[in-house]
């Protein structure tokens, strides 16, 4: 593992730790604190060496060659899936909520679909049964904490030899993380995008070293999704 990384998973959990502190005030504390050690600490350390940034561009445009390579995959799972909604008697709405095709990494990728609904436990029922028709296995209810009723039910095939996860979700009490999403995948530029994919690699890499590699790996990925919620967020994620 070279210097940069050790440094670079330094400050990552250095970062956690003073989030931490601020959560113990308030949810926008610990927000302000993420945008304010993310810049200061982890961007401060990218930007200072030009080797790493050379290495992340070139990463980045070997990237989006494989995301054009396997794009046309995407969209033929998209296509599959979405038909599954049309076998139900109530509107189903569909989300990506995926790291394709912004913060995937090379021959790592995975696709997470949203399946909004206005939820109830027979119509969770039907879509239980209808997934499973389909060879969809489930896997677990995911809470996310300050957002009652946002609990995702958790569904997984492999399709193309790619991963595939539909999260059942109450379509009202998950506005909140559409709206994350939406922001992640249509306002941020190329630069910020290269910045957490390169990042990205490098530490799902090491965290199959050891058990502090992947708990940096762990806290990386919180410190994205929360980098960008907005200071008045009622919740964060863990």
């Amino acid at each position: 593992m070279n210097t940069y990384l050790i440094e670079f998973m330094s400050a990552i959990m250095g970062s956690a730790e003073m989030i931490e502190q601020a959560r113990k005030t308030s949810i926008a504390a610990a927000i302000g604190s993420t945008k304010a050690v993310v810049k200061s600490e982890l961007m401060r350390l990218y930007y200072s060496d030009a080797n790493i940034m050379d290495g992340a561009a070139r990463y980045f445009a070997e990237r989006q060659k494989y995301n054009e390579e396997i794009f046309g995959d995407f969209i033929a799972i998209l296509e599959e899936v979405m038909e599954i909604g049309g076998e139900l008697n109530f509107p189903v709405h569909w989300m990506i909520m995926s790291s394709f095709p912004h913060f995937n990494i090379i021959n790592d990728s995975d696709i997470d679909i949203g399946m909004l609904f206005d939820l109830t436990e027979e119509r969770l029922a039907m879509i239980t049964d209808l997934l499973h028709s389909h060879g969809f296995v489930y896997k677990c209810r995911t809470p996310t904490r300050g957002l009652p009723g946002a609990d995702a039910y958790r569904f997984e095939k492999i399709i193309k030899g790619i991963e595939v996860e539909i999260k059942a979700r109450d379509r009202r009490a998950t506005a909140a993380i559409c709206g994350l999403h939406y922001h992640m995948d249509n306002r941020l530029n190329d630069a910020e995008y290269m910045f957490w994919t390169y990042h990205k690699m490098l530490l799902k890499n090491a965290a199959k070293e050891s058990k502090a590699c992947a708990r940096a790996y762990h806290e990386f990925k919180t410190i994205l999704y929360n980098y960008y919620l907005p200071e008045s967020s009622v919740f964060m994620f863990e």
